[in-house]
């Protein structure tokens, strides 16, 4: 079965981390069966487009086993990011997998007020935004920026299992509003989302290298739930998002 994993990093943190590179993300995939993974580089949270040419590197030479994110910030047109239509164009060259915004570092709210520019272009070209779980960023306000921006699918990494009334609604009133399973604990919540919302709107996240993907990989293997639902969450989902990606 292929198993495609949407939230890695490569590259160095303050916290321990099980490895740094794309070497031992790659052996790391072996072990556990994993057969591409999509990740940004730690780089980027100080140098958006060096950590981003990293991560793109590492890609080139993976054999198709890694996927780039690049993570973006919400200011347009200074000395970091490019103005909205040269991103655009960068976007379109580059043709990441997905991108990745990270409000809470950014000491921003994610609406249209401040992250509208970087979003309008996610917009035209239908790509995957992924968001590390912040409880009053989810609840607040992705309900009205995803309704706001519906053309891109909000994947949120990482959300606590506790969070049940926030995720479910998302799920059930926001059909561009998706989930990994990388802390969602316990089979029985998965089965309850599949259940209610079908399983459409979940990915297979593990959250390497600060976690190892064991955990997430049983919840997924053990929910009692169709194997075509499990294969979606593991694989298919992601792909279908890819070939809805517009870059013409």
């Amino acid at each position: 079965m292929e198993i495609t994993d949407i939230n890695c990093m490569l590259g160095d943190m303050p916290q321990r981390l099980h490895f740094t590179d794309a070497a031992g993300l790659f052996r790391a995939m072996e072990d556990y069966r994993i057969t591409r993974a999509v990740a940004y580089h730690a780089d980027a949270r100080w140098d958006a487009w060096r950590g981003n040419a990293a991560a793109r590197a590492a890609a080139e030479t993976s054999g198709g086993r890694l996927q780039v994110c690049y993570l973006l910030r919400p200011t347009l047109g200074g000395g970091e990011m490019p103005d909205a239509e040269t991103l655009l164009q960068r976007l379109r060259a580059e043709r990441p997998a997905a991108v990745r915004l990270s409000p809470a570092s950014d000491g921003c709210p994610l609406n249209r007020f401040y992250y509208g520019e970087v979003l309008e272009v996610l917009q035209t070209l239908r790509l995957p935004l992924l968001l590390d779980f912040e409880g009053r960023m989810v609840a607040e306000f992705l309900p009205e920026v995803a309704r706001d921006f519906p053309r891109i699918p909000f994947i949120v990494l990482r959300s606590p299992f506790r969070q049940t009334n926030v995720i479910l609604p998302l799920l059930r009133q926001r059909e561009n509003v998706y989930f990994d399973t990388c802390t969602l604990v316990d089979t029985g919540f998965i089965e309850e989302i599949v259940a209610r919302c079908g399983s459409r709107q979940l990915l297979f996240g593990s959250g390497m290298p600060m976690f190892l993907p064991a955990g997430a990989l049983g919840l997924v293997r053990y929910a009692r739930i169709p194997a075509d639902d499990q294969a979606g969450i593991f694989a298919g989902n992601w792909q279908t998002l890819q070939e809805a990606v517009t870059w013409q």
